[in-house]
Parts: C-alpha cells; sequence; structure tokens
C-alpha cells in the first residue's frame, strides 16, 4: 500500500509526524477494514493512552504471560512501589541500565519494591540467558513480537527503554528515570505510606 509506504518513510527517514499522521488518518479512513488499518488505529490509540500516563495518572491494568507461560498482572502488586521496564536485550540505552535497576532492586526489594519487565526480545532463549547471566530475578512479560506485541502497542511504545514507576497505589510516580535518579525516586516512593 503506498500511503503506507509514505507514511513509514515520513516517520524513519523525514522525522515528520504532522505528515505521518496524516497519512496514517488516511489509511484508517480509506482501508478500515485492512489489518494495517486496524493495527495503525491500536497504535494510534496506544500513543493517546501514552500520553496521559504523565506523574499521578492512573496506570491502567498491563497483564500477560510471563517467560514460563504463567499469567502476570500489574493488579497483583497493588502495594508496592514497581517499576515497569520495556525493554529489549539488543537494545545498548537498556543494557546499560541495567546495573542501575539491578542496584534499586537490591536494595529496596526486601521492603517492597518491585519490577516488572516487559521484554521485547523475539529470541526466548537469548533473552533467557541474558538473564541468568545479570542475576535478574524480576519476572518478565514476553510474547516475542518486538514492537508488534500487545503491550507495546497498548501503551504506545516506540523507543526503548520505556520505564514507568508506580506508586502503591498504582499511579505513575515518573516515567523513563535513568541512574541514580531513578534510584533517588524509588527510595523516595518508598518512604511515604
Amino acid at each position: 500500500m503506498i500511503v503506507y509506504a509514505k507514511a513509514a518513510f515520513y516517520n524513519d527517514v523525514v522525522d515528520d509526524d504532522r505528515k505521518r499522521d496524516a497519512l496514517t488518518a488516511q489509511i484508517i479512513r480509506d482501508f478500515p477494514d485492512t489489518k494495517i488499518s486496524r493495527r495503525l488505529k491500536l497504535r494510534a490509540e496506544g500513543k493517546k493512552l501514552a500520553a496521559t500516563l504523565v506523574a499521578g495518572a492512573r496506570f491502567p491494568e498491563l497483564a500477560g504471560q510471563d517467560l514460563s507461560g504463567k499469567p502476570l498482572a500489574l493488579s497483583t502488586y497493588k502495594g508496592k512501589v514497581l517499576l515497569i521496564d520495556f525493554w529489549d536485550t539488543d537494545c545498548p540505552p537498556c543494557v546499560f541500565e541495567m546495573p542501575s535497576l539491578l542496584k534499586a532492586y537490591a536494595r529496596y526489594h526486601t521492603n517492597g519494591f518491585e519490577i516488572i519487565g516487559v521484554s521485547l526480545d523475539t529470541d526466548k532463549a537469548k533473552l533467557e540467558r541474558f538473564l541468568a547471566d545479570q542475576k535478574m530475578a524480576w519476572p518478565q512479560l514476553f510474547d516475542g513480537q518486538e514492537f508488534d506485541g500487545q503491550l507495546p502497542i497498548k501503551f504506545g511504545v516506540d523507543a526503548i527503554p520505556t520505564t514507568y514507576l508506580l506508586d502503591g497505589a498504582g499511579n505513575v510516580i515518573a516515567r523513563d528515570l535513568r541512574g541514580d535518579d531513578l534510584e533517588k525516586a524509588v527510595a523516595q516512593a518508598m518512604t511515604k505510606p
């Protein structure tokens, strides 16, 4: 579909969001029953949702299957300070941030800090090796579909790492914290009732 190729061109090459969005809207309007149109509509809804996930906003339910195929849901973490981390083992900035996550987890986990990884990897065995090598004990949601997975689309994730720090009530404290800023925010969240 030529219109889709043009939209991708404006997104990937020219970096013109206005023209990309206009072409995306045209595809959704003119070809509503196509697979591409349905996917673009879901992505647009995800972008709208992501724009609302600011400090103080309630984070919607996040659910999927962990690496062993067991269901995992955000709702089971009520009362915990929680970091949701969209990442991938092939993402250098994601791997660069792992020591910060490991440090915060080691320091605050026994006091109620949790992490849920949402892996955008495609190779499950590679992901499992990485987790073992890094001694990452927190659960990982995984469907092997990269950015086309249900959760990245639902939450408008188009770049990684994307993180959300949530309080015990499931409200967003901050987004995309890195390094020392993450540990400081976790420490502060752990002191609040």
